[in-house]
């Protein structure tokens, strides 16, 4: 059968237990016990934009390499009026841009 004291330590250790876990809610609550959840929201941002950019980093944050797919960019080319009176041709061309290997 416990004693008074045991019962008495029982107690206090739930007291003890509860006031911890409200300590803790609360830490998880401010932007110290947040940090973390904020910094792998940061990761999972990174390493989205890094898989559009197939960008691969060794485990010390330093860059391993990237590649980039082959894309074009169309754009005119305008050629403006070229006397002083304003009256030389103009003319335009869209033309397209090589993919990056």
């Amino acid at each position: 059968m416990p004693t008074q004291k045991q019962r008495n330590f029982d107690k206090a250790s739930i007291v003890k237990s509860r006031e911890l876990q409200e300590l803790i809610d609360t830490l998880n609550n401010t932007t110290v016990g947040n940090l973390q959840s904020q910094i792998d929201l940061i990761n999972t941002k990174i390493d989205a934009i890094a898989g559009v950019f197939s960008i691969l980093f060794n485990t010390n944050g330093t860059l391993s390499s990237e590649a980039y797919t082959t894309h074009t960019h169309n754009y005119e080319d305008e050629t403006i009026a070229d006397t002083a009176d304003g009256t030389g041709t103009s003319s335009t061309a869209t033309k397209t841009t090589t993919g990056v290997a």
